[in-house]
């Protein structure tokens, strides 16, 4: 596995005791061709809507300029499901971006992904939890809905991330079944 990250302006956490790093890992390809199936997906978005999710991410320009452009592209690309023009020699980032902001983009990109007849839910927890989008199967139209549902979340109080994690695994057992991969993607 190839690992890269890039780290958190530190300047701005300056007081703070967590950290945030972007990840890139990259897996070695297996050059054996397998004819597998994929399994239907049964998946539960549930994402953090609490007030710390409004607080932005800066990232540190000098780790940002040591990478290759190509290569910090496809790492953004990856994370929030669009490309990022670089501007002179450089990755252009947004001056203002919030954690909920990467979240949705990366909830998006996630649903783009998926296949017709793949399953989904889509939760949102503060100190309350509120299922937008209840565990059915997935349409070209239900992909159309659940994109506009997740553009228009923001956030509100404080974090009950228990409560959130427990409605997604309520939604994901709806449709249950062996033969999915059956997962909670918080």
């Amino acid at each position: 596995l190839n690992i890269k990250y890039i780290s958190e302006k530190e300047a701005l956490n300056a007081t703070k005791n967590e950290f945030l790093f972007l990840t890139e890992i990259e897996g070695i390809k297996n050059k054996i061709k397998k004819n597998v199936e994929r399994q239907t997906l049964n998946l539960s978005i549930v994402l953090d809507i609490s007030g710390s999710m409004a607080e932005a991410i800066y990232f540190n320009n000098s780790e940002v300029q040591s990478n290759s452009r190509m290569q910090m592209n496809n790492i953004f690309q990856g994370l929030i499901g669009q490309a990022i023009q670089p501007v002179n020699e450089r990755i252009f980032m947004p001056k203002r971006m919030t954690k909920l902001d990467l979240a949705k983009k990366a909830a998006i990109n996630a649903i783009e992904k998926m296949n017709i007849g793949d399953y989904v839910s889509l939760v949102v927890f503060d100190d309350l939890v509120n299922v937008l989008f209840e565990s059915k199967e997935l349409t070209e139209s239900g992909k159309i809905e659940i994109i506009k549902i997740i553009n228009q979340i923001n956030t509100r109080g404080g974090t009950d991330v228990h409560a959130g994690w427990f409605a997604g695994a309520s939604e994901v057992a709806k449709t249950m079944n062996d033969k999915f991969v059956n997962r909670v993607l918080i």
